[in-house]
């Protein structure tokens, strides 16, 4: 038993011992900044979480706005097809009857 605590211990060693130093080093950066700063960091953290927030909501609504847009100019294609069709037909059913072309002024 001693010997595999001995050698879990070794295995764990070098990650600990960085970990710890790495501990230490942070603490002692920590001793050095000065809690107004912080303090100021953290509202600018907030401040800017805003913002990237506001502009996730603005990003949704453009790309509703552009789905908006698309449906729009699908549905005027829509409309002038069927114009052309409708002028088509009364272009022909004129031409039939003999009745005067408005455009030429011919029977």
């Amino acid at each position: 038993m001693r010997a595999l605590v001995g050698k879990l211990a070794r295995k764990l060693a070098p990650g600990t011992m960085e970990s710890l130093a790495y501990v230490r080093e942070v603490r002692q950066r920590a001793a050095l900044l000065d809690p107004a700063d912080v303090a100021q960091l953290h509202a600018e953290l907030i401040a800017v979480r805003e913002r990237v927030e506001r502009l996730e909501e603005t990003v949704a609504r453009l790309e509703d706005l552009e789905l908006s847009v698309n449906e729009h100019r699908r549905d005027v294609l829509r409309v002038a097809e069927l114009t052309d069709l409708v002028l088509t037909r009364l272009r022909a059913v004129e031409g039939a009857s003999g009745t005067v072309d408005r455009a030429t002024n011919k029977h």
